[in-house]
């Protein structure tokens, strides 16, 4: 038929071959219609080759045919929801013909068809049965609009969809079919959602990228969100993967899109930005994260994606922390847009339902994040706790996909390792990481732990400290597996012996790491000593591997004691520190295997013959051709002393000898003397001649002797008084508490001899503390202290004896201070132990933890807790080494308050200081135990400083005043007060603490700010450290203020994004002027002393009170105006961060007004008064140090933090720019008067006076110097300088005034420009200054004062000065400048070479212009 009908329109008979062609055609669609072959393949075949014949005649038909074939379809897809399958490559060429279509009269009504209007709407007012007259493409339109209208089959919905994006569609169009097919979402199975997906990101090509991803996006977090919260139940578990599934099958389909269409991609990107910023009102939600590190994957956008997602993690984090700790607005401003931990914790929990594809890219991500924040917080990015919490966040997912995933496992062990040899900063949290994966699931590890044997292949660019990290964080990885233990030793074995020393170095410390770990291992057993004993066969086994692997490792050890002195040096430290371990001295075998080690090099140094003076040939330790040492004797009786103790531990039969041997050595230390080797007290101990070289090397050898004798003699001292066990009558001399102080007066003879003597070229001492001289460790220290530090708790049963035995010690002031200098120095890591001959000065290794608390606890109640209890000061009863000021070196007292601080600060560090307070509380039975609650913690905590306080009190009320020891309390609370303000606003770890706690901080709180309120107002001294402690205090405490926070009611943290949330309170102006008086206070205090002192002009005002110039000096006025512009720098830089979530709530609240019934948007426009009055305090504040005439530099700061608050400005009057729906309100305009009008008075006045006339006169001659009461005389200027120099001051001051004027004009002109959009005028509350140009003639500054002399022959010498340098403030009137004038102007400025600026403002007061 159809060839037929083709004939007879071949025959010239067209009109007729039409007709019937558009009957047959009408009839097959018509057939096709009525019996949808979907289901009968054969059938089906016949329909699909007619349909392809259709295509052929389709050029033929006529319009009519065309328009009833298209809405017979039409009518098909409304009665039935779908289209015949057969027809879906025949109906979009069908369309686009009907398109082309040129006009037509068809009847309204006919076909189920409505008339429409030119513009293609529905034309509803037309009659049924009118004619009327469409164009093909209105046609089109209508059809394509009326299927989106229809209801379509759920399951034909994809057939659909791929239908319409078939169509060739104009731009109304387009977005129609777009919003139809998006809310199909959610008639669709689970099953059908990728193949829709699919079809939407092929739609998107017609140019709906950002709504169609914002559509699916959208659909997937609404059905995340139905989900239950437990997957307990069968059913529930079974949607959730199902759904996991679906969303992985998503992905791919997104990334084969991406693929196809880059723009695809590029709209993703720019979507996540949006979302991530709360544009609109939303997030990113948890698939779109998917798909970011799916388009992560691509190498087109590897970077781009990995850049945006750190950035978004980073940036939510440090929003989050940053709300929470601003609390003067954080209830005006709305929730964080999405949580960071919310989206890395699904991405690994759904790996295991389609999602693993994403799960390389995550943890690629992770490591990225963790390698950033290090840098980040370095260069100060972020805050150090934004980066910290990034770093638990990522390492969090880590671990999990460590444990879920098996493909992951090897990349990340070989991430971290790598990380570990080639990153110089930051590689400790890739070890903390390594750490937590062993102690996970080390049978995880255990199968790539050879790459980390391998690690040792690139030590020599590793350092010790690193390799006893990694050691330790893998120990029981080779604890377990022997023959991984045996290829680690192998290696090891053979560094020994490497050319390197550091190589050598670091595999000691390798070894040493390996040994301490058996030997804790077999502490474990209870009786270790008899290989096993009365334990199980399996027990006894592994004590015999361990012991067998102990003892091979000593006896690597023993062949690293005949190397170098250097090597030797490092073996017997780290010995040293091995012996102190409990573990060691309990068990037979390894003791006997160390006195093996020991006894024959003893018996080659002892001198048992009594005839010599010197218990040890100390001439053979010292090489006499070259005057070094070639054998630390310190290092290795040090050793040796530790081994004699574990022996009268063990009551073994050689500890009668070994204390025999060392009481002699003890009582003969205790009577030598300086000339008995050979020195001199006032010889030559300079190290550049061989002479002095040899003096000081056996000094340095005495000195170490000496020291190790006194750690013996205390030790023993300790452990026999202590002890109820007998002793043999021979060796009960040692424990003669004499004998300690006489060795002790020996050391500090030798070593003050040392000290003095041993000076560099420039007569400079070398050795600066005699703690570099002691070899006792903290541990050592902390054992000594804790016997001998008079304690205010007082001792429990049997410390009596105890008192008796170390009265002479506790006596000894001098003695006790050198204890806390060396306690002091190893928690402050300042000096090494062992600092002797031949030994290398590394840094001291970091104290546990449980050292440190012990230590914290010794000095708080052996002197402070004495003030901390006390109510006054008759009620103290100090012991006598707290009476003593320590002449000029540093108090017993003061001493403990420096040892409290640095352990406070060492445990900040580590986030641990929350162990501090339950340690000074309740040590228990399980002494310093690190598992605390934290109810306890938090009211330990305020006790604590409750009690510190007390102490403050009573150290400043005493006579004289004890500043130093206050200061060093005031820095604790200090660190106290920050922690508290971290569980007041729940930030930094401090989840766990109950809002029970949060009260008790936020109390605690306010009792720091009244107290150090009282301080400023009553009892503050003119010491600098003083004042800067106490300013840092009251930053730190003042926001919890009894004005601030009313009855204890912290503000909530954010807004609910409900409409039926409550606004946030009106915001009080008082508030921020209540909590800034204190620092207010004393910026007019030391104004008023600084006109005292640095003014040339008498104060006129006759309510002036003279201040307290012993306060307010020349010295501390400097300090105490730069920390306090330092706080202001700080509180400007929070206003600018609470700006840019300014926009973000404007957008949030008006996404909210469109489901509310609130016509403004109270909580921005509440948000926004909040910020101005803050910066409207801030301004008080500056104002008073605009009006100050402040010393020279002092000017330079205070004139940067004001350009710092006109930049803040100017960023409020962008963000209001940005915002129109923000009106201009009416603490907009006081903050704008108050800037811009009168503190611009007062710089310009600055300006003019400090930086204009003749500054350049007064840079040149080092200032004119103070002419009033408080000046210095005898002072004479500097007038010879390099002509360099002079220029570089002049051109630095002219760099400070020129970036100032062109912040104040910038800012104008955004006021400017606020004004015009919202027709305001605003130009009347900027203050215009006369003086606009300042010109510095940089090539007119001077020679030296000598060459003018000689050339200048006749000339005053201030005359020539003023007439060769010249810095004028010009007073420039622009209001009527003609074109004339401002040529000339232009003429004389290119006729000279200077450095100038020029800044022009035009009559009407429009936007200045800057030349």
């Amino acid at each position: 038929m159809l060839k037929g009908a083709s004939a007879i329109i071949e025959n010239g008979q067209a009109a007729a071959g039409t007709r019937i062609l558009g009957t047959i055609a009408s009839a097959c669609v018509s057939q096709i219609c009525e019996d949808d072959p979907k289901d009968q393949k054969e059938s089906g075949r016949r329909w699909a080759a007619v349909c392809d014949k259709l295509l052929e005649i389709l050029p033929q038909l006529s319009p009519r045919t065309i328009i009833d074939t298209s809405f017979r379809i039409l009518a098909e897809l409304k009665s039935c929801g779908s289209t015949p399958s057969v027809l879906h490559g025949f109906l979009p060429m069908l369309l686009d013909a009907l398109g082309t279509v040129g006009t037509v009269e068809i009847t309204s009504g006919s076909d189920g068809m409505r008339a429409q209007g030119n513009n293609g709407d529905r034309d509803d007012d037309a009659d049924a049965g009118e004619s009327i007259t469409r164009t093909g493409s209105e046609l089109k339109a209508y059809w394509v609009d009326s299927a989106c209208s229809y209801r379509w089959d759920a399951r034909a919905s994809v057939a659909v969809c791929a239908l319409l994006r078939e169509i060739s569609l104009e731009e109304p169009m387009v977005e129609r079919v777009g919003q139809r097919m998006i809310r199909q979402l959610k008639l669709v199975d689970l099953t059908e959602l990728p193949a829709m997906v699919y079809q939407l990101l092929l739609f998107a090509r017609h140019g709906l990228k950002r709504t169609i991803l914002d559509g699916i996006f959208g659909f997937f977090d609404s059905i995340d969100n139905k989900q239950p919260s437990s997957e307990a139940e069968p059913e529930a578990h079974k949607r959730w993967r199902e759904l996991g599934d679906i969303e992985g099958t998503v992905m791919h389909h997104f990334s084969y899109s991406v693929k196809q269409d880059f723009e695809l991609g590029n709209a993703l990107i720019a979507y996540a930005r949006e979302r991530s910023e709360g544009a609109g009102g939303g997030s990113l939600s948890t698939l779109s994260f998917a798909c970011l590190l799916t388009l992560a994957r691509i190498h087109r956008f590897e970077d781009a994606v990995t850049s945006l997602l750190r950035t978004i993690v980073m940036k939510g984090i440090h929003d989050s922390l940053a709300l929470q700790a601003t609390l003067w607005v954080r209830a005006y401003l709305p929730p964080p847009a999405f949580i960071p931990q919310d989206l890395l914790a699904p991405v690994v929990a759904r790996a295991a339902y389609g999602w693993d594809q994403v799960t390389q890219t995550l943890v690629q991500l992770s490591l990225n994040i963790v390698d950033y924040s290090v840098g980040a917080q370095r260069r100060g990015a972020y805050s150090a706790g934004a980066c910290a919490e990034a770093r638990r966040v990522c390492t969090g997912a880590l671990r999990s996909a460590f444990a879920s995933h098996e493909f992951v496992r090897a990349e990340l062990v070989d991430q971290i390792l790598s990380r570990f040899v080639f990153q110089a900063d930051g590689h400790e949290h890739f070890i903390d990481l390594l750490r937590d994966l062993v102690a996970d699931d080390a049978d995880l590890v255990r199968p790539y732990a050879s790459k980390i044997v391998d690690i040792f292949d690139s030590i020599s660019v590793v350092s010790p400290a690193s390799i006893e990290q990694l050691l330790n964080a893998t120990a029981p990885l080779f604890l377990e597996d022997a023959p991984l233990r045996a290829s680690l030793t192998l290696v090891l074995r053979k560094i020994l012996f490497a050319q390197s020393f550091d190589d050598r170095k670091t595999a000691l410390s390798g070894l040493f790491v390996l040994a301490a770990q058996h030997m804790s291992a077999l502490s474990a057993f209870e009786q270790p000593s008899d290989t096993g004993a009365g334990l199980d066969t399996r027990s006894r086994r592994r004590v015999d591997e361990l012991l067998s692997a102990s003892l091979e490792i000593l006896g690597l050890l023993r062949r690293c004691l005949t190397q170098q002195p250097e090597v030797r040096a490092v073996s017997y430290e780290k010995l040293a520190q091995l012996l102190d371990a409990p573990f060691v001295g309990r068990n037979g075998v390894l003791t006997s295997a160390l006195n093996d080690m020991f006894r024959s090099e003893f018996s080659k140094y002892y001198c048992r013959d009594k005839s010599y003076d010197s218990p040890v040939n100390i001439q053979m330790c010292i090489n006499s051709n070259t005057c070094k040492v070639s054998m630390p004797v310190a290092n290795f009786l040090h050793c040796f002393s530790k081994l004699t103790l574990c022996y009268s531990n063990a009551d073994s039969e050689g500890s009668t000898t070994f204390l025999g041997e060392w009481n002699d050595m003890c009582d003969r230390f205790s009577k030598v003397q300086i000339e008995d080797f050979e020195l001199d007290p006032t010889g030559d101990y300079m190290l550049s001649s061989p002479y002095g070289l040899r003096n000081y090397n056996t000094a340095l050898l005495v000195i170490g002797c000496l020291d190790v004798c006194l750690e013996h003699a205390l030790l023993y001292g300790i452990q026999r008084a202590s002890s109820s066990r007998s002793m043999p009558d021979e060796a009960l001399s040692i424990d003669r508490p004499e004998l300690a102080m006489e060795l002790f007066s020996k050391f500090c003879r030798f070593s003050d001899v040392l000290m003095s003597r041993c000076v560099d070229d420039r007569k400079k001492r070398i050795i600066g503390a005699v703690d570099e001289l002691s070899t006792m460790s903290l541990p050592t220290v902390v054992r000594i202290l804790r016997a001998i530090l008079p304690e205010r708790r007082g001792r429990g049963a049997g410390s009596s004896s105890m008192d008796d035995f170390v009265a002479l010690w506790g006596a000894n002031n001098r003695f006790i201070r050198h204890l806390l200098e060396i306690a002091l120095a190893r928690i402050q890591r300042r000096s090494s132990v062992g600092f002797s001959a031949g030994a290398s000065r590394n840094v001291p290794p970091v104290p546990e933890t449980r050292t440190v608390l012990e230590l914290a606890y010794v000095v708080f109640f052996g002197a402070v807790a004495y003030y901390c209890s006390a109510s006054s000061s008759d009620e103290l009863d100090l012991p006598s080494p707290l009476q003593s000021k320590g002449g000029k070196s540093r108090s017993t007292l003061y001493l403990c308050c420096e040892i409290l601080g640095a352990c406070a600060s060492h445990l900040c560090d580590r986030a641990m200081l929350d162990f501090l307070p339950t340690a000074l509380a309740r040590p228990g039975s399980a002494e310093f135990s690190l598992a605390i609650a934290p109810v306890d913690a938090c009211s330990d905590m305020s006790a604590l400083v409750a009690g510190l306080w007390n102490a403050v009190r009573l150290l400043m009320t005493q006579k004289p005043m004890a500043v130093k020891e206050s200061v060093s309390i005031l820095t604790i609370i200090q660190l106290l007060a920050g922690r508290l303000a971290e569980i007041a606003t729940g930030v930094n770890g401090s989840s766990g603490y109950s809002d029970q706690c949060a009260q008790k901080a936020t109390d605690c709180l306010k009792l720091c700010a009244s107290r150090v309120v009282g301080i400023i107002n009553n009892d503050i001294t003119g010491d600098i450290g003083l004042l800067k402690t106490v300013i840092g205090l009251l930053v730190r405490c003042q926001p919890f203020s009894q004005q601030l926070v009313a009855d204890g009611e912290m503000p909530s943290l954010g807004w609910s994004r409900s409409g039926t949330a409550a606004p946030p309170p009106f915001a009080i102006s008082s508030l921020d002027g209540k909590e800034m008086a204190p620092i207010n206070h004393l910026v007019v205090n030391a104004g008023s002393a600084s006109r005292f002192l640095f003014s040339e002009i008498e104060s006129t005002d006759e309510d002036s009170v003279e201040p307290d110039l012993d306060i307010y000096t020349a010295r501390t006025i400097p300090a105490l105006v730069v920390a306090i512009t330092a706080w202001i720098r700080s509180e400007l830089h929070q206003v600018n961060w609470a700006l840019t979530q300014l926009k973000r709530s404007v957008q949030v609240e008006l996404s909210e007004l469109e489901s509310s019934d609130v016509e403004d948007l109270q909580r921005s426009i509440g948000a926004e008064r909040r910020i101005c009055l803050r910066i409207t305090a801030l301004a008080h504040i500056m104002m008073h140090l605009l009006k100050t005439s402040w010393p020279k530099a002092t000017n330079d700061v205070v004139l940067r933090t004001f350009q710092e608050m006109h930049k803040t400005l100017g960023a409020l009057t962008r963000a209001k720019i940005n915002c129109p729906d923000l009106p201009i309100t009416e603490s907009y305009i006081d903050v704008l008067s108050l800037i811009c009008s009168d503190l611009n008075t007062e710089a310009y006045t600055m300006l003019i006076e400090k930086y204009g006339n003749n500054s350049t006169e007064d840079i040149i001659a080092g200032g004119k110097g103070s002419k009033g009461k408080g000046k210095e005389k005898n002072i004479k200027p500097r007038l010879a300088g390099t002509s360099k120099n002079t220029k570089s001051q002049v051109l630095k001051v002219s760099t400070l005034v020129s970036s100032l004027v062109f912040q104040i004009e910038t800012t104008e002109k955004y006021v400017v420009q606020l004004g015009n959009k919202f027709k305001t005028p605003l130009s009347h509350y900027l203050k215009r200054s006369t003086a606009r140009d300042f010109r510095i003639e940089a090539n007119a500054i001077p020679e030296p004062m000598a060459q003018a002399y000689d050339n200048m022959d006749g000339y005053d010498n201030e005359t020539a000065v003023r007439g060769q340098a010249s810095m004028e403030v010009e007073a420039d009137h622009m209001e009527q400048q003609t074109e004339s004038g401002l040529e000339d102007q232009e003429d004389e400025r290119e006729s000279n070479v200077q450095l100038e600026e020029d800044v022009e403002v035009s009559e009407d007061g429009s936007s200045p212009s800057t030349e």
